[in-house]
């Protein structure tokens, strides 16, 4: 056992105390990329800014993330869990429409509370660094969402419920893209509220 300053002997960290160091520092490491990816873009960001960033040294960041691009490929996956939770959300209830007004306020509470990740998810795709791997992880990711929204859709009574959640998802897109140039002066819960009402109570 190592020395304290006293002299006295230090008990070795468990390892369930160790674990929770790593996935604090796994964290840090995930919120740091995902941030400077959104502003800088993926090209133009460095590991070693990202271990700055996140506190830890430039070595110890491929102890967690063997490469940029696993790193990217654990953001995405991150995002998309992120966005897939807000059809989970709406799964509390039975009622299709009751589901899919949750899903669309879990969606714009996201997009006001959380405008890092939603500058990150609407660039992602023009970035040209990024490798066809991590597109078609990412697309298929999406396509599942879509998937889940269709399922309501359907429930809900839309005869053409695919093309109609593809509708939603561009919708969505544009209103948040929208919003990150605009801010306050976006009408954003004039929106959510047509949007509910389009799709809630029909």
């Amino acid at each position: 056992m190592a020395d304290r300053p006293d002299g006295q002997k230090m008990s070795p960290r468990s390892p369930i105390a160790f674990e929770k160091i790593r996935e604090k520092s796994r964290q840090k490491i995930l919120t740091s990329g995902l941030e400077l990816f959104a502003v800088y873009g993926y090209a133009d960001t460095a590991m070693s800014q990202i271990a700055n960033k996140a506190g830890i040294s430039k070595g110890l960041i491929y102890n967690y993330y063997a490469s940029k691009e696993i790193l990217l490929e654990a953001i995405v996956n991150l995002a998309c869990d992120m966005a897939e939770s807000w059809v989970v959300e709406g799964r509390q209830t039975g009622n299709p429409r009751e589901k899919m007004s949750l899903f669309i306020e879990s969606a714009f509470s996201s997009l006001q509370s959380d405008i890092t990740f939603w500058r990150f998810l609407t660039s992602i795709f023009f970035q040209p660094d990024i490798s066809d791997n991590i597109r078609d992880r990412l697309s298929a990711r999406i396509t599942g969402i879509i998937e889940n929204i269709e399922e309501l859709l359907r429930a809900i009574g839309y005869k053409n419920s695919r093309s109609e959640a593809r509708i939603l998802a561009a919708t969505l897109d544009g209103i948040g893209m929208h919003y990150l140039m605009q801010f306050e002066a976006y009408p954003l819960e004039e929106l959510k509220a047509m949007l509910i009402k389009k799709y809630s109570t029909r």
